[in-house]
């Protein structure tokens, strides 16, 4: 759950901002390749979260 609600929050936010700076600026500030090249780097450095130590305190809560 937790990776899910990382990516979510990221992809949402790259979206937003890649839609606002179209609007606002006359070229396209990241082609698709760079896009996709982000977003395989993010999900690398994701791949540490089965290793993370959860709160007990979080574990009862859900």
């Amino acid at each position: 759950m937790k990776y899910i609600k990382m990516a979510v929050s990221f992809n949402f936010g790259e979206v937003v901002s890649v839609i606002i700076a179209s609007i606002l600026l006359p070229f396209l500030p990241e082609t698709p390749i760079q896009l996709l090249v982000e977003s395989l780097l993010y999900d690398f450095g994701q791949m540490t979260i089965p290793f993370d130590n959860v709160d007990k305190e979080y574990l009862r809560t859900t």
